[in-house]
């Protein structure tokens, strides 16, 4: 199965006559949700190819989700990704789960510490540095209480 940039870009190159160099020279502009994406730059959101089916529908953000539950033209290479998911990914396990969520966490601590840093004048390295030795000094605390 392909890619959702894959099946973007077949979709460009069926849209543009089968010509694959007449993908660049698009004249689409605004007006395809997949346009930025035809050059085959940048990760799509598949959420692109639900708007777009909604838009082939006839009616953009109006159309009922049950319209492009039926259609019919299964040799189109958004189809797989009509809804707006990636049939690719399957389920995510709940250990997955857990560490991306740890993941953002982090980059929020992260951001959090670096947006502390602009506003006392430190550096970042400085900031960070401050934000670990108080979560070591915590943890050793607790360790302490838990030990007595």
């Amino acid at each position: 199965m392909k890619t959702p940039l894959e099946a973007l870009r077949a979709y460009c190159v069926h849209c543009n006559g089968g010509v694959f160099t007449e993908v660049k020279e698009c004249k689409s502009d605004k007006t395809c949700p997949f346009w930025k994406h035809r050059l085959g730059r940048g990760r799509p959101s598949v959420k692109l190819f639900k708007r777009f089916c909604r838009d082939c529908m006839g009616g953009g953000g109006r159309v009922s989700i049950e319209l492009v539950r039926t259609c019919i033209v299964e040799d189109c290479h958004c189809y797989p990704y009509r809804f707006g998911t990636n049939p690719n990914r399957g389920d995510i396990s709940e250990e997955h789960k857990a560490k991306m969520l740890a993941g953002l966490q982090a980059s929020k601590v992260v951001s959090r510490t670096r947006t502390r840093a602009v506003e006392k004048n430190q550096t970042f390295a400085d900031r960070y540095g401050q934000y670990v030795e108080s979560i070591v000094v915590k943890r050793t605390r607790t360790k302490n209480l838990t030990t007595n």
